[in-house]
């Protein structure tokens, strides 16, 4: 697919990740375009995120049986996130935060406790599931690791195992904070030393951000 095409993809215990729009940083974010068939659907969203396109991407893929641990994306995007699932459905847990966990700049503040669970949502291929302030601000949400989940649907309820298989998610957020614009590649290759030096932290302090769960 196309997004499978696109450079950038990094491999973690979990899962395959991908991060699109720039380099998210406590001080500010440094953001970059979208690829173009990305922008298209950014801007379809744009009026959930306030009438302004979501301008940063976190493309995940998993294997079936891999997920993500709870986590909350943290303060440098705008309290709204949506995700449109590919190609195997999943359910997304959210969960209450556990007591001592604190907020943190990383872009996941990853907690390693199980929280208590608040309700679960079926992603199903073609999908789209926004959540949004409270939601996104005072819950975590994750994936559990396992090959197939167990759903109630229908009337009357009926429970039905849907197994897992390879899935591909596309988070869209808006960055709070943007420091520097910009507009292309070329933009990126006249950066001088010392703002190419700056870019080189950004993207190491990001990648250590990342959750490895």
């Amino acid at each position: 697919s196309s997004l499978r095409a696109l450079s950038g993809w990094r491999t973690l215990h979990k899962r395959r990740l991908l991060s699109l729009g720039g380099t998210p940083h406590p001080s500010g974010s440094w953001s970059l375009p979208l690829p173009d068939f990305l922008q298209e659907l950014a801007n379809e969203l744009a009026p959930l995120f306030g009438g302004k396109a979501p301008n940063q991407l976190l493309v995940n893929e998993y294997e079936a049986g891999q997920g993500i641990d709870p986590h909350k994306d943290g303060p440098l995007y705008e309290s709204t996130a949506a995700i449109v699932s590919l190609e195997s459905s999943a359910v997304l847990d959210f969960l209450s935060i556990s007591d001592g966990d604190e907020g943190s700049n990383c872009d996941h503040d990853h907690d390693h406790g199980y929280g208590v669970s608040v309700c679960s949502v079926l992603l199903e291929p073609g999908s789209l599931v926004v959540f949004s302030q409270g939601a996104y601000e005072e819950l975590k949400h994750g994936i559990a690791s396992r090959e197939s989940d167990t759903v109630i649907v229908g009337t009357p309820p009926a429970a039905v195992t849907m197994a897992r298989g390879r899935r591909i998610s596309i988070t869209f957020r808006r960055f709070r904070n943007v420091a520097k614009e910009l507009q292309d590649a070329t933009d990126v290759a006249l950066l001088n030393e010392e703002e190419r030096s700056e870019l080189r932290r950004r993207e190491e302090w990001f990648a250590g951000s990342v959750s490895e769960g």
